[in-house]
C-alpha cells in the first residue's frame, strides 16, 4: 500500500507571499483529514519574522490535536527555541531537517552538520525515535570535498524511525535515485520515504519514472503537498512539491492501493486551497487528461 505524508500546510505554504489565517490553516488540515489523510506536517516552529507564513503554528497544532486526537500531526523544529515552543503546546511527533551540503545547514540552520546533530541530539534526547521524522535535505546533489551523505543519512537513522530522502533543489534523476535508495538499505534504513519536487523544467513522465523506480526498489511512502503547493523559498531549482493529486492519480494508475483516501473529499480540500491561497502559478495537479480520467473513475465509478 502507498503511504501518503502530506506535507502541504508546512512546506506547502512556507513560501507564499500571502498569509493564511490559522482558520484557514486549521481548516485545510481539516479536510485532509477528513479525507483520510491522518499523518500531516502542520506547520514550522521557526522565526516569524523570517517566516510569517507559518507564524502562530503551536496554535495550529492545538487547535488540530483537540478536534483530532488520534491522527499524527507534526511540526518541525529547527533550533531549541523552536522545541521548546513545541513541547509547551503539547507537540508528540517532530520533524527535523538536515543535509550533507553544508551551504544548506549554514543558511536554514545557522551551523554546519555536525553542530547541528549535536543541537538535535540534546534537543531530542527524551522524544522517543518512533515520534522523529527526519529529512535529508539536498540528497541527490553533487556534494563538494568532505561532504559525506553516507553520515548524514548514518546519523538521520539512529535519531530518526523515519528517513525522508529530499530533493530539495530538483537535481535527482534515475541513477542518483537509485544509488541513494541503495545506500539507505546498506547503511539499515528500513523506514525511507521520499519527497520529490516537480517544476516546469521536469515533465510529469519523469516523475512517474521516479515513483516507479522507488516503489520497486521498496519505498512505500511518499511526501506530497495538496494542489502542488510549496517547495523550498530558499533553494534555486525547488520547483513546487509533489502534488497529492498527482502521487494518487499515479498510484491508481499502476493499480496501488492507497487505503480509506476519500476522493470525493480531497477534491473538496485541493479546491479550499487554491481558493485560500489565489495563486495558480504555483500549482502543479493533474497535468493530461489520462490522468484526469483515472481520477475521476475513481471517484465516479
Amino acid at each position: 500500500m502507498i503511504r501518503l505524508y502530506e506535507v502541504g500546510p508546512r512546506d506547502g505554504l512556507q513560501g507564499l507571499s500571502k498569509i493564511i489565517s490559522v482558520e484557514d490553516r486549521v481548516k485545510m488540515v481539516s479536510l485532509l483529514h477528513d479525507a483520510g489523510i491522518d499523518s500531516i506536517e502542520v506547520g514550522s516552529m521557526v522565526n516569524p519574522n523570517r517566516l510569517p507564513t507559518m507564524a502562530n503554528s503551536a496554535e495550529v497544532y492545538e487547535t488540530l490535536s483537540e478536534m483530532h486526537p488520534d491522527a499524527r500531526y507534526s511540526l518541525l523544529v529547527m533550533n531549541e527555541r523552536g522545541m521548546r515552543d513545541a513541547l509547551q503546546a503539547g507537540v508528540r511527533n517532530f520533524n527535523i531537517v538536515l543535509s550533507p551540503v553544508q551551504r544548506f545547514n549554514h543558511h536554514n540552520l545557522g551551523k554546519d552538520m555536525h553542530d547541528s546533530m549535536m543541537m538535535y541530539e540534546e534537543m531530542l534526547k527524551d522524544i522517543p525515535r518512533h515520534n522523529v521524522r527526519a529529512y535529508v535535505s539536498c540528497a541527490f546533489t553533487e556534494l563538494n570535498p568532505g561532504e559525506s551523505i553516507a553520515e548524514c543519512l548514518s546519523w538521520a537513522n539512529m535519531i530518526a524511525s523515519t528517513v525522508v530522502l529530499a530533493d530539495t533543489d530538483g537535481t535527482v534523476d534515475t541513477m542518483s535515485l537509485a544509488d541513494s535508495i541503495r545506500l539507505s538499505r546498506t547503511l539499515g534504513i528500513d523506514n525511507l520515504a521520499l519527497h520529490f519536487h516537480l517544476s516546469h523544467a521536469r515533465p510529469q513522465t519523469h516523475i512517474d519514472t521516479f515513483l516507479s523506480l522507488a516503489y520497486a526498489m521498496g519505498v512505500k511512502e511518499f511526501d506530497s503537498s495538496i494542489a502542488g503547493l510549496g517547495g523550498c523559498p530558499y533553494v534555486d531549482g525547488s520547483g513546487s512539491n509533489l502534488s497529492t493529486e498527482v502521487l494518487i492519480s499515479w498510484a491508481l494508475k499502476n493499480g496501488h492501493d492507497i487505503g480509506d483516501i476519500n476522493l470525493r473529499s480531497l477534491t473538496r480540500a485541493s479546491r479550499f486551497v487554491r481558493n485560500a491561497v489565489s495563486d495558480r502559478r504555483r500549482f502543479f495537479p493533474v497535468t493530461s487528461w489520462a490522468e484526469a480520467r483515472i481520477l475521476m473513475k475513481s471517484i465516479w465509478p
